[in-house]
């Protein structure tokens, strides 16, 4: 029998990533509770019937729920020697995505995830990993005000997305009569 991907987002891909590769990159929200949890979507993602009358988002969910339908704790995972040593020792990096909420979360997601870079610090701190093998970073335009009030000294960074506009080409440039489509 041969080895099989474990599941995006779980703990055992999370393990199996950091010690087979260069580093990672995982998600991470507030739970309902103040956990951190590996999860990239707003909706938990399960079944319907998994719900049985629960609330859709992520962060409205306590952590305990969360794992019981197979997700991931910040928080066990950095008490996991698997995942943690080759992190400590052989120079691996973490990127770590703050995910912001939706407005029917919170207003102003800033505080929010300031949190998470807050606690995700604290652990990661704790730790012992150096400053360089741990970078934060977000989708979000007040990303320095985030880092400030979390109070991190860790690295980083605002990603934005670029939306470029693409139109549909002209009835010429789709027979091939020059422009983009039609670049001969």
């Amino acid at each position: 029998m041969g080895w099989s991907q474990p599941a995006e987002n779980t703990h055992a891909s999370l393990v199996e990533a950091m010690q087979r590769m260069d580093g990672v990159e995982f998600d991470l929200r507030l739970t309902a509770d103040d956990q951190l949890v590996v999860h990239h979507d707003h909706t938990v993602s399960i079944s319907a019937e998994m719900f049985d009358g629960r609330p859709k988002y992520v962060e409205e969910w306590n952590m305990a729920d969360l794992e019981e339908v197979g997700f991931c704790s910040f928080e066990k995972l950095m008490s996991d020697k698997e995942w943690l040593v080759p992190w400590q020792e052989h120079s691996k990096v973490a990127c770590l995505e703050i995910k912001r909420s939706l407005p029917e979360i919170v207003k102003d997601p800033t505080k929010r995830m300031a949190r998470v870079m807050e606690l995700a610090t604290e652990m990661v701190d704790e730790a012992g990993i150096h400053d360089q093998a741990a970078v934060f970073y977000a989708f979000h335009r007040k990303m320095s005000e985030v880092a400030k009030v979390s109070g991190s000294s860790r690295p980083w960074s605002r990603l934005l997305l670029s939306l470029i506009h693409i139109s549909e080409p002209t009835r010429q440039e789709a027979r091939g009569g020059g422009g983009v489509w039609g670049e001969k």
